[in-house]
């Protein structure tokens, strides 16, 4: 009883699902580069260099109780996956742009990171 359209809006919905999920783990990707970091960053403690791979984890938390709040009442789901994608991407992108001058930017780059 499904119309191809229907089952077209499925499939759509299954891949923007898998999208979402295997960019969801991009914040943990950058575990095997703490070390060079690190060394770019020798003033900073290594504690401090550990927060690169946790901060998007923490803004995510926070920002999904958010963006749940407002999904579908101010904002529709589309939208609010377009300003998703949208501070993934600048939060990816940032620190490739800032090169090897502040530690504080790169903290903030993946926290934008996190919170798309």
């Amino acid at each position: 009883m499904d119309t191809k359209k229907e089952k077209t809006k499925a499939l759509i919905g299954i891949i923007v699902c898998l999208v979402a999920n295997t960019s969801a783990a991009g914040a943990d990707w950058c575990t095997s580069a703490l070390v060079n970091i690190s060394g770019t960053f020798p003033e900073v403690p290594y504690s401090l260099i550990t927060l690169v791979n946790n901060i998007p984890n923490l803004s995510a938390v926070v920002f999904t109780i958010v963006a749940g709040a407002l999904v579908n009442r101010k904002v529709s789901l589309k939208i609010m996956m377009l300003i998703g994608i949208g501070f993934h991407a600048i939060g990816g992108v940032m620190p490739a742009f800032t090169g090897d001058g502040s530690f504080a930017v790169l903290l903030l780059g993946r926290f934008v990171f996190g919170v798309g």
